[in-house]
């Protein structure tokens, strides 16, 4: 399966394309109504390679990591979207209210932290596919791209591409670890701030 995708985003060089299965035999199943079909098969690698099925294991293996960092990377990037959204929709419903500002502030100091983060994993500023000659692309897309570099050929990965992952993988490690201290301390005071303002769930605009 492919890695989690941030609807709307534009990558520069990373895919969110799953690895390729390995060589082996597989199952294919077909249904049509009630009726059952299932038929073996069997993916062969290329006769000119000397790759061996282990080899084929560690880069299939290693490219499931790099797909799950990508997925963790968009994952966190949703969610940071998610809250942002949540978070401006209240304080939109509170025009009149006489706690909005209160309500606002709080809300602009959560978001400034989230989004600082979001723009560490990802480059919002990309609206185009030529928009990265502009604005450097982030730790989702770097750790994407080295996904087509570990699958450009059919053998085992690298040590230089192993490096790179650990280098990505741990500075982006840093901003998931942010974004779980906001989630646990700010979202958490946010939350209870809103709450004993007693603000209504339904509130009705004035005409």
């Amino acid at each position: 399966p492919d890695a989690t995708k941030v609807p709307g985003a534009i990558m520069w060089s990373g895919s969110t394309d799953g690895p390729d299965a390995m060589p082996g035999t597989y199952r294919v199943k077909l249904r049509v109504g009630s009726k059952e079909l299932n038929q073996t098969f069997e993916y062969r690698k290329d006769p000119r390679v000397q790759t061996t099925p282990a080899e084929f294991r560690e880069q299939f293996d290693f490219l499931l990591k790099i797909r799950d960092k990508v997925s963790a990377a968009h994952e966190a990037v949703n969610t940071i979207r998610d809250i942002r959204g949540q978070t401006n929709d209240l304080v939109k419903r509170l025009d009149k209210h006489p706690m909005k500002d209160t309500v606002a502030a709080s809300a602009k100091k959560l978001n400034e932290k989230l989004k600082r983060i979001e723009e560490e994993i990802i480059q919002v500023k990309i609206k185009s596919g030529q928009d990265a000659l502009n604005y450097p692309i982030r730790l989702n897309d770097k750790i994407a791209t080295l996904s087509g570099v570990v699958a450009s050929a059919d053998t085992k990965p690298t040590r230089q591409s192993y490096d790179v992952f650990a280098e990505l993988s741990g500075k982006l490690d840093e901003q998931l670890s942010q974004f779980a201290a906001v989630i646990q301390t700010d979202l958490v005071v946010f939350n209870a701030r809103v709450k004993n303002l007693d603000i209504p769930a339904v509130i009705i605009k004035p005409a």
